[in-house]
């Protein structure tokens, strides 16, 4: 019973030697795990040379929201794939949520913010410049009728606030994040 063991992995053992010596390369070595190598997007590239290059003097480090008009609530995808469309980089709006009744805000870097006004204006939209979020009025909520002016006020402060914070979260970047959370500090929408 022992000799046909042995047999059967002699038999296999000459079978691999006998094979020729195969020199594998990254990408059939990759093939042979399952995954592909792909070569990089161009944003990958720029993010990655963005690292060893210096920051422009005119750069103007900060964030902010463009309000822009809208004709109802859509889910976030399909709201970035229109601004897919509108060949508007999805990479660089951070947040995207909406302050008012058909009205959608933007949350972007400020050296982003022209490219996104030029795109904006050549596809025939204007953003909304004097919509304010903290402005009570656009609080919608038939229980907040009793409250004074001031107590108004304070709602709007806070749903602002709550908007801002859930923002925060949903940033994937630790770096980014902290940095938009700083800018929000420096601002005072948050403390």
């Amino acid at each position: 019973a022992s000799a046909p063991a042995s047999a059967k992995t002699n038999k296999s053992y000459s079978s691999v030697a006998a094979k020729p010596a195969t020199t594998i390369t990254s990408s059939s070595a990759a093939k042979k795990n399952g995954k592909r190598s792909r070569k990089p997007f161009p944003r990958q590239v720029a993010s990655a040379a963005r690292q060893f290059t210096a920051a422009p003097e005119d750069s103007d480090p900060g964030f902010q929201y463009l309000y822009l008009p809208s004709r109802h609530k859509e889910t976030l995808p399909r709201l970035r794939a229109k601004l897919a469309v509108l060949k508007i980089n999805n990479w660089r709006v951070l947040d995207i949520h909406f302050p008012a009744r058909h009205v959608v805000a933007l949350l972007v870097h400020n050296d982003y913010a022209s490219d996104l006004r030029a795109l904006f204006a050549a596809a025939g939209i204007t953003p909304l410049s004097d919509f304010d979020p903290l402005d009570p009025k656009h609080l919608d909520d038939p229980r907040l009728v009793s409250l004074t002016t001031d107590e108004l006020v304070q709602k709007a402060l806070s749903v602002h606030q709550g908007r801002l914070q859930r923002a925060l979260k949903f940033i994937r970047s630790i770096p980014i994040r902290h940095a938009v959370a700083a800018d929000f500090c420096a601002r005072a929408w948050i403390s």
